[in-house]
């Protein structure tokens, strides 16, 4: 039982934001070293795979679907055409967009790139900050994982902490409905 908590407090503690860490440093490379180019705008389009409920939580019944900026370029030299999308934007950028939209290729392979919506990101509206029911159970599944190893088994009862900790993770997927009210 205890390397399975140790897995789960890994992946929620360090894990995802080490993915987020690491493709920020390859956005930030990319802008710095890759080579610009202007991408003609194909369309704009709605990813209904994915659907927002409240402020970040995740929720596939209802919720808010994601827009993706779709371009085109083709490369002067090799004359190939080369597809690229967005990540997912959270208003409708059709309002800010003209009808090209700066990319950064990495010349020895266009198929690593990053599509700059900042600017996009900046002239959009903001949302307002909601109750996050989702962080703070992240919040009390960390504590209750850290508490497995903080604490001496003489004070509290390990299969407790576990019994909190199974509960807790179990709360987290419907904690969407409870953020919505």
């Amino acid at each position: 039982m205890g390397p399975i908590f140790f897995v789960l407090a890994f992946l929620c503690l360090i894990g995802f934001p080490l993915v987020k860490m690491i493709r920020r440093w390859n956005q930030r490379y990319l802008r710095l070293y890759g080579k610009r180019v202007e991408a003609e705008i194909t369309r704009v389009y709605i990813d209904y795979r994915l659907k927002r409920k409240g402020m970040g939580v995740w929720n596939t019944s209802s919720g808010q679907s994601p827009y993706v900026i779709e371009a085109h370029w083709v490369d002067p030299v090799t004359k190939q055409d080369y597809i690229f999308t967005s990540g997912y934007l959270w208003h409708d950028p059709s309002p800010y967009l003209e009808s090209q939209i700066e990319v950064y290729i990495k010349e020895q392979n266009p198929h690593r790139y990053y599509m700059d919506c900042r600017s996009i990101e900046k002239l959009a509206p903001k949302e307002k900050a909601g109750f996050d029911f989702t962080m703070i159970l992240f919040f009390l599944m960390a504590i209750l994982i850290a508490a497995q190893f903080i604490i001496p088994v003489t004070v509290v009862d390990h299969e407790l902490l576990r019994t909190l900790l199974i509960g807790v993770s179990i709360l987290i997927p419907i904690s969407g409905l409870i953020s919505s009210r």
